[in-house]
């Protein structure tokens, strides 16, 4: 396998297991992650933002098929952590809205008299 694709597939495994780690602790911890998991996922931004220009270089006609082979398990491997990603955004929003003492936003109550006013302009 060659180097670029090699690199992108540690960055992606890493990004998997970072996603899983991630999802751990909001179904445990029910609250965001600290500022170390957020870190982590910074730097292996920049890591993946590197490795992109040199997989864009390779052409898909000069790959083995050992190559040929990771480059569908990575597709894989990006939609698990496309989809794990998406349900952390849900454990996200929903324990945000559950925190205890957060505010839900509510309508303020109104008499239906005053509704049917406001509705026929009176």
């Amino acid at each position: 396998m060659n180097q670029p694709l090699s690199e992108f597939s540690a960055t992606c495994d890493e990004a998997y297991s970072l996603a899983l780690a991630e999802n751990q602790h909001l179904k445990h911890a029910q609250q965001a992650p600290d500022g170390i998991l957020r870190g982590r996922k910074q730097e292996l931004l920049a890591r993946l933002n590197k490795a992109l220009p040199a997989l864009h270089d390779m052409k898909a006609s000069h790959l083995t098929a050992d190559a040929r082979k990771e480059v569908a398990r990575l597709r894989e491997r990006i939609l698990q952590t496309l989809h794990l990603d998406r349900e952390n955004e849900q454990l996200l929003l929903r324990g945000s809205l559950m925190r205890p003492g957060a505010a839900v936003p509510t309508a303020p109550a109104t008499h239906p008299a005053s509704a049917a006013r406001a509705y026929m302009g009176a």
